[in-house]
């Protein structure tokens, strides 16, 4: 008789959610731009936070528990005297039938190979790193039906020359509303089925 205690364990992504402890300065500037261009369609509260995703193979069962702990004691991912990290489990980082997210990244923006480099030799496996940004809009409860399309409206805003939340001509994006996803980054399978390289440097 055989069996496989020990059978391969698909890999899982794990999603790093890090957003200022304080007021967040492009926040605030898109949240007044939206107002003057969408007047009352505009969200009521702007935020954002950048979203870490990584893709681990072969880390271990607990792999997200012990990345959570890992993570306290570094500054990789993000400045502990300037920002706030939560690995967000699956579950929407901000809930609510009158929210959306608007999940945005360069590209052709390669992986970073020196994040993933640092989780292999801290936490075992192998391991993929992508970052993007994510625009959340919150509107007043009596706008929820209108949300799908006010979201919209306001993702793909533009001021002067460029996009406001998202550069159509340089970036990806996709538009969440009542639901979430793991991963959320657009183009998570790259093209060749190889995932790009790069070094986008630690947090500042």
């Amino acid at each position: 008789m055989s069996s496989q205690p020990n059978a391969t364990r698909a890999a899982q992504w794990i999603q790093l959610w890090v957003e200022r402890q304080a007021m967040d300065p492009s926040a605030s500037t898109a949240s007044h731009a939206l107002q003057l261009l969408l007047g009352r369609d505009a969200p009521v509260k702007v935020g954002r936070a950048d979203l870490w995703e990584l893709l681990e193979d072969g880390a271990g069962e607990d792999a997200a528990g012990r990345f959570e702990t890992w993570l306290r004691g570094s500054n990789l991912f993000l400045n502990p005297n300037r920002d706030r990290g939560v690995v967000l489990g699956g579950v929407a980082p901000v809930p609510g039938p009158s929210v959306a997210t608007v999940v945005t990244i360069e590209r052709g923006m390669p992986d970073s190979r020196a994040h993933a480099l640092t989780l292999g030799h801290a936490l075992g496996g192998k391991w993929r790193v992508r970052r993007g940004t994510v625009w959340t809009l919150l509107w007043a409860p009596e706008r929820t039906d209108d949300v799908p399309g006010l979201a919209e409206k306001a993702a793909w805003a533009r001021r002067r020359s460029s996009g406001l939340l998202v550069n159509a001509e340089s970036q990806d994006a996709v538009v969440l509303i009542g639901t979430w996803a793991n991963p959320a980054l657009p183009n998570a399978q790259p093209a060749n089925g190889k995932a790009s390289e790069g070094d986008d440097g630690q947090v500042a």
